[in-house]
């Protein structure tokens, strides 16, 4: 197979105990089968605390294999933060999701894509920390596709329209407003070609390096950047919430700014802080990058190339509010506060294939 992931990929190394927001707390842990069945035949005494705290799943009802959760931790996290289970019995020995987290995989073909989740902070300080344009990569490596029997569509197109969205982003000879404008109206490019195919066949694979129109972006009045937060903010209100940090953030975001007079003028000054100017552009570019990776190539599956553009840019102008609000509260932003604002979306959105499915529907049809 072919795997292809962004450049910093490898570079990426668990903090384990010195994680601010541990993975291991809040977080239902499922259990694979297989490591299940090696907890349950554990010897010793740690066997019996692993059973102790295991309870097993029920196929009639499609639930998981889990362990019971002290308070909101894992049962297996000791006092220093650190994981009992590794401790004891060693790395080779940690569950599917434990060992695979923050990474996800999108198979296609004979194509592999790997990434990592803005979730975790040390993801997030590996995307933001950089200064140059994120990179993707690839390598041959033995593996058999494990997805054979699933129907894909345009495969080759998606995903060569996919990477010119990415080079579209990457161009830094334009402004971020300049390539938002060529992203968006190359992802209507494509889906208009995509909802043509059928009776223009092959229409998608010639237009995919063809010329298009650019969406033009015109900057909004005052009382259309409040119409369009409090869209944001209205549709992200239908979300199931998997933790308060962020209902406490969507909270603070309408007590600040919905009908707020002076939220388009914050959000200039704030664009044009002195003293982040340059690294908000680049955390703005990195941010797209991301989303469009993850995300756009799903598109072999149901066809759908202009809507993940459109969550891409609701994920990205969601957390540019949530930083104007850490601005304003605290008259500074730094790699810190734009490596948690991601976190804080990252965490509540991506992790719920509920919540991504609802976000598509909106898209799609709201």
């Amino acid at each position: 197979m072919i795997l292809r992931t962004p450049d910093f990929y490898d570079e990426f190394r668990c903090i384990a105990g010195e994680c601010k927001d541990s993975c291991c707390i809040g977080w239902e842990l499922d259990i694979d089968d297989e490591t299940f069945g090696l907890y349950k035949n554990a010897k010793g005494e740690f066997g019996e605390r692993l059973r102790a705290h295991m309870q097993e799943g029920d196929e009639s009802t499609d639930e998981c294999n889990t362990f019971v959760l002290n308070g909101k931790r894992c049962p297996f996290l000791n006092d220093k933060n650190l994981c009992d289970i590794y401790i004891n019995l060693g790395e080779k020995s940690l569950c599917e999701v434990c060992t695979e987290y923050p990474r996800f995989a999108v198979e296609y073909d004979n194509v592999l894509e790997k990434s990592m989740a803005l979730s975790c902070e040390e993801v997030g300080r590996l995307l933001f920390e950089r200064t140059t344009p994120v990179r993707i990569v690839e390598r041959e490596i033995d593996k058999n596709p494990e997805y054979e029997d699933v129907e894909t569509f345009y495969t080759d197109e998606l995903r060569k329209a996919r990477d010119r969205e990415l080079f579209i982003l990457s161009d830094r000879t334009k402004t971020m407003h300049e390539r938002l404008e060529e992203y968006l109206g190359y992802a209507d490019h494509i889906q208009n070609l995509i909802n043509m195919e059928a009776g223009r066949p092959g229409g998608l694979k010639k237009g995919v390096d063809g010329r298009f129109s650019k969406k033009i972006i015109k900057e909004p009045s005052l009382r259309e950047a409040r119409d369009n937060f409090e869209l944001r903010m209205s549709i992200l209100s239908g979300l199931e919430v998997l933790d308060s940090e962020w209902s406490d953030t969507c909270k603070e975001l309408n007590l600040h700014f919905s009908n707020s007079p002076t939220y388009t003028e914050d959000m200039k000054k704030f664009l044009s802080e002195p003293s982040i100017t340059e690294e908000l552009a680049i955390w703005w570019e990195a941010l797209y990058n991301y989303f469009t990776f993850r995300y756009m190539i799903k598109s072999v599956y149901d066809c759908e190339f202009s809507m993940r553009a459109k969550f891409a840019r609701l994920s990205c102008d969601t957390i540019r509010d949530m930083a104007l609000m850490r601005w304003l509260d605290t008259g500074k932003f730094e790699l810190a506060d734009m490596i948690d604002v991601a976190r804080i979306y990252s965490k509540e959105v991506e992790h719920s294939e509920d919540n991504l499915d609802y976000l598509a529907d909106e898209l799609l049809f709201g």
